[in-house]
């Protein structure tokens, strides 16, 4: 059995308000931003690094189309409604 998470809803309560937050919700959105241009960013990485290895154009233009694609589509699923 796994330990419980150490997050509890006290501290989410105290980095809410230390971050100048007003929802938790809004405190996990901006988590979540960051946490996906981190991600972004070791993948531009890796890429350049791909393409440093002697992959042809094309190649490195497929890598880069798949990624764009896969960010778009599966890393940040957002609702019109919800910013």
């Amino acid at each position: 059995m796994t330990k419980p998470h150490p997050l509890t809803d006290e501290i989410c309560d105290q980095i809410t308000d230390e971050l100048g937050y007003d929802t938790i919700e809004n405190a996990m959105r901006a988590g979540a931003d960051w946490q996906l241009e981190q991600d972004y960013n070791r993948l531009e990485d890796f890429v350049e690094e791909f393409s440093y290895r002697g992959h042809n154009d094309a190649a490195n233009y497929e890598l880069r189309c798949f990624l764009s694609s896969f960010i778009k589509s599966y890393m940040r699923l957002t609702q019109e409604d919800d910013s």
